[in-house]
């Protein structure tokens, strides 16, 4: 491939992939999938870049273990609400 239209893929991927993570970063605080953004941003850097990679992989790791923190918190409270009911009937 041609080096100058190398460069301008590399800078194409950056331009998306930036206004990716930005527009996802905004959704965190906006009603929004804030944290799919940002990761779908950190993918398209990915493919071009080494340290968009590491990042890819810690936010995939935060992601997880929200996920897992979240589902721990459902089933804690089913738990207690079944607790509940037992205790009144």
């Amino acid at each position: 491939m041609n080096k100058v239209l190398k460069q301008t893929k590399r800078f194409v991927i950056l331009l998306v992939g930036a206004t990716l993570v930005l527009i996802g970063l905004a959704l965190l605080v906006l009603p929004g999938p804030g944290i799919v953004v940002v990761i779908a941003g950190l993918a398209v850097l990915a493919t071009e870049f080494v340290w968009a990679q590491q990042l890819l992989e810690k936010a995939k790791e935060s992601a997880k273990r929200a996920k897992n923190k979240v589902a721990q918190k459902a089933r804690s409270r089913n738990g207690s609400r079944s607790d509940a009911d037992e205790m009144l009937e």
